[in-house]
């Protein structure tokens, strides 16, 4: 095969605690995964040796993009491919904290072992995958849901929960995760225990009562706006809402959809809805 298509489904944070900085630095974390159906859609086809990536909106230059870093990671673990050529559609809001550019960096890794000569175990998939980006691991594993801890390589697959409406509110600004852990450090707001969510029984009503982000607080100084999306998804009829990832989208869940106008976010604020997912898509080998 020669070319695949992936679908890069994009993720939410239902829970997310950030600890103390470890040894090496870096603030270990403890976060619900949860897959949604929103997705950026990644082509890849093989080359010769030319190895380039497009990109539907301007994230930067190549080099940077973790798609093209993705495929260079498993060219350089494995022996191949050789060359690729990659094409992004981007649907999922850049720096909104649903895991774009991991999604698209994990796509890229199942698409290319869904197309390898000889595809290397899952483990080692997501050994890739966990030196790319804290969110990679989870995008490139098979996992709908997970308890996710150290930075986020660490995963216990859960059963997903039924599908619910997901209304994501998306501000007209993004954030990088980098500036984020840097408030988390200013504002001294990391946790210093680990403080365990009971995931023995879980259901919506459990996990609804669990939704919270230690990133909300510090980015919610910085951006008022945070905690008035949230506002505006409870009032639509949000049974949770929250901040995911380091932000700048929050998420409101829903038992069914509301009627047209329930929901009233600023004008400068964009509203997307989707579903919570209940798999993963497979990477689709094109000939």
């Amino acid at each position: 095969m020669t070319s695949v298509q992936v679908s890069a489904q994009a993720k939410l944070n239902l829970a997310l605690r950030i600890l103390g900085r470890d040894d090496s630095g870096y603030h270990p974390l403890e976060t619900l995964f949860l897959r949604i159906d929103l997705a950026d859609e990644i082509s890849i086809r093989l080359t010769d040796g030319e190895r380039t990536v497009v990109c539907s909106k301007d994230v930067g230059p190549p080099e940077t993009n973790l798609a093209y870093q993705a495929a260079e990671a498993y060219s350089v673990a494995t022996g191949w491919p050789g060359g690729w050529d990659i094409s992004v559609e981007k649907r999922i809001p850049v720096g909104s904290g649903l895991g774009g550019g991991s999604a698209d960096a994990g796509a890229v890794l199942r698409g290319l072992n869904a197309m390898a000569p000889n595809p290397i175990r899952a483990p080692e998939l997501l050994t890739i995958a966990a030196t790319l980006g804290a969110d990679v691991a989870f995008m490139a594993s098979n996992i709908v849901f997970a308890f996710a801890e150290g930075y986020g390589e660490k995963l216990t697959e859960l059963a997903p929960p039924p599908s619910r409406q997901v209304a994501l509110a998306v501000p007209a600004f993004g954030l990088s995760s980098a500036e984020a852990y840097r408030w988390i450090d200013a504002d001294r707001v990391a946790r210093a225990n680990r403080d365990r969510w009971d995931l023995s029984q879980l259901s919506w009503a459990s996990l609804d009562s669990i939704v919270g982000n230690d990133f909300t607080p510090v980015v919610s100084r910085r951006h008022p706006e945070i905690f008035r999306l949230v506002d505006c998804l409870v009032r639509g009829g949000a049974v949770a809402a929250g901040m995911t990832g380091s932000g700048s989208a929050v998420f409101g869940l829903f038992e069914e959809r509301p009627e047209e106008g329930a929901i009233s976010l600023p004008v400068d604020a964009q509203l997307i809805w989707t579903s919570t997912s209940g798999r993963v898509v497979e990477p689709r080998l094109m000939g």
